[in-house]
């Protein structure tokens, strides 16, 4: 539904976007290992 509306680029922008700014958040709070699975997002949070 949100890539109908927003197009496949954009859709796919916002949740790099989200992943990166959570990974951020958890680095911060201290956290130093995480996994992340799957493709492109994936490398949002490298």
């Amino acid at each position: 539904m949100v890539q109908k509306e927003l197009g496949v680029e954009k859709a796919g922008k916002l949740v790099e976007a989200a992943l990166a700014a959570i990974a951020r958040q958890l680095r911060d709070e201290g956290v130093r290992k995480s996994v992340v699975a799957g493709g492109e997002t994936s490398g949002a949070v490298v």
